[in-house]
Formats: C-alpha cells, sequence, structure tokens
C-alpha cells in the first residue's frame, strides 16, 4: 500500500514506476489491489500529517488527477486509461467483489454507498460489503467505530455485522463502536430505530439512547453527552475527563502511542474540545499551560512521552 502512495504522490522514480506497472499486470488481484488503493489514496486527499476528512462515493466514477512529474507523461498515460480500464473491470465484476475499506491510525474517511446511504469512519477501522447490495438485505461489516446515516428501505433492511452483535435498521441515524481488539461493543441511536442483537438476545434502541455490552453483559442507557460522536465533524470533546482518558483518544485520533511516565497528571481532570486537524502537539501545549507536565515527540516510533 505505502509504494502505491509514493506512485501516486509522485515520489517513486520512472524504474519503480514500471516495476509497479509490471506487477499490477501479473494478476487479476493485482489490478484491483491497485484500484482499492487508488479509491482510498483519493478518499484520504493528499495524506498530511494531520489528514482532512475526504469523501468519497464507491460505485461513482474516479479521475485520475494531472500527475506533473517530469518525464512521467508515457507512464500517466498508460496508468489513467488502465485505471478506467480496471473501473470498468470492477463494475463488472461488483456482484462477487467484496468492497473493504480500512482507516489507517489518526485518519478519517467519509463515504457514501451505493445505496446513498452516508457512512463517517473513524481512526483504525475496517468496513467491507458488497457494493451492489443484492439480494434482500444491505449487509456491511465492520471493525471499528462508524456513523451510519442510512437511506430508507422498508424492503431491504440496512445490518450492520460485528464480531459481537448485529444492528439492523431501516432508516435511522446512529453511531457503532466496535472494534475488535476492544472488549466492549457500544451501539448510540440519534434518530429512527434499530435493533440490536448479540447471540439469542436482542433489544430494540429508541432516539438518545445507547446500548453497552461487554463481558457478556448487555446494558442499555440514556445518551447525557455527545461528546463521544463530534469525531465525525473533526472535533474530539470531553467533559470531565481524566488525563488519561484524553492520552487514550489521543492515540486513536493522532496515531500516537503514549506513554505517561508523569503520575500526577494522570488523574487530572479537564473539559474542553480540540480540532482534530490542529494536531497534536497543539492539543498538548494547550493542555499543559495549565498542568505539570512536558513530553517528548519521537516521529521516527510515533511515541510521545509525557514527563
Amino acid at each position: 500500500m505505502n509504494d502505491f502512495f509514493r506512485f501516486y504522490s509522485q515520489q517513486t522514480s520512472l524504474e519503480e514506476d514500471k516495476e509497479l506497472m509490471e506487477w499490477v499486470e501479473e494478476s487479476e488481484q493485482h489490478k484491483l489491489d491497485f484500484m482499492n488503493s487508488w479509491q482510498m489514496y483519493h478518499a484520504m486527499g493528499l495524506l498530511g500529517e494531520e489528514r482532512a476528512v475526504s469523501d468519497i462515493s464507491i460505485g461513482k466514477r474516479y479521475r485520475i488527477a494531472t500527475w506533473t512529474k517530469y518525464a512521467a507523461v508515457i507512464v500517466l498515460i498508460f496508468v489513467t486509461g488502465y485505471f478506467s480500464s480496471l473501473l470498468w473491470q470492477s463494475r463488472q465484476q461488483q456482484d462477487e467483489l467484496v468492497q473493504e475499506i480500512s482507516v489507517p491510525r489518526g485518519q478519517r474517511v467519509n463515504i457514501t454507498l451505493s445505496d446513498g446511504t452516508l457512512v463517517w469512519l473513524n481512526s483504525l477501522t475496517k468496513i467491507s460489503y458488497n457494493p451492489s447490495f443484492s439480494g434482500d438485505k444491505r449487509m456491511v461489516h465492520l471493525d471499528g467505530e462508524a456513523y451510519f446515516e442510512v437511506k430508507r428501505n422498508e424492503k431491504k433492511p440496512f445490518i450492520v455485522q460485528t464480531s459481537k452483535g448485529d444492528i439492523e435498521v431501516l432508516g435511522t441515524k446512529f453511531n457503532v463502536e466496535a472494534y475488535t481488539s476492544s472488549p466492549k461493543l457500544v451501539t448510540s441511536l440519534m434518530e429512527g430505530s434499530v435493533k440490536f442483537s448479540a447471540g439469542a438476545r436482542s433489544i430494540v434502541l429508541k432516539p438518545l439512547q445507547k446500548v453497552l455490552l461487554t463481558d457478556g453483559i448487555m446494558l442499555l442507557s440514556n445518551i447525557t453527552s455527545l461528546d463521544d460522536y463530534t469525531w465525525r465533524d473533526g472535533l474530539m470533546s470531553f467533559t470531565n475527563a481524566s488525563f488519561e482518558e484524553l492520552m487514550e483518544k489521543f492515540e486513536k485520533y493522532y496515531g500516537y502511542k503514549i506513554i505517561i511516565e508523569n503520575q500526577k497528571v494522570k488523574n487530572l481532570r479537564r473539559s474542553g474540545k480540540f480540532r482534530l486537524s490542529d494536531g497534536i502537539n497543539y492539543a498538548l501545549d494547550v493542555l499543559k499551560k495549565d498542568m505539570n507536565f512536558s513530553y517528548t515527540r519521537d516521529i521516527t516510533d510515533s511515541i510521545i512521552t509525557i514527563k
């Protein structure tokens, strides 16, 4: 994937371009990998250190932007025509293919599914589905956190499958946090109605309710704060959160491993909000103004140490 991104961002040599094109020609799977990597690159914009949210629309035609790398005109013509061919082949085979999008640590992506459903994908999230939504249900599989605005279709329910349970809807707005690496699953309903199922148990949520599944126990409660859902608007909001809780959020949103050596600040609590696009340095600098700590940042290993 990194080689693809280097290619799209004009960081490869002509020899590397030639080798990549030869690799793509080796198999149909390589062609599809090439196509999917371009869609992901397009979705995440220019891949700056603090990435802004980008929009992609699955099932629509993409056009490769004109590249200006010197002496790469022949490669550009080949790739542009070749990529259009790949997209055509993909649409011909979409009934058999599964589309998968993985969001790296510290990034967010917006997508529009073929049925018009809007999906916001948070950091470290993976979603997979059949773009054609063939059959009598619209099925997606989620590992991570996503916010859905589902296009209503009473004849074809929308189902989110996770490793811990499923959420079935007709048309609604809801948030799902279901990382495979985490012991908990949280489904939060904003509008409409959803049914959450785990094994033989199920529960129907009303607006502004959430269900927590952890260690086999299902808990229903009311949503009292919208702090946990502002990530899709590019904000990290927090109310009376401990420093340790904030650093856990920073790890997910900014892509750094954070080590807290200063035990005195661990349980200090703060309320506020940050724009994710301002970056982790800005957020830490604001916090340390009234907290007694310093920090070091190891860019190579993506580690921040709180001292």
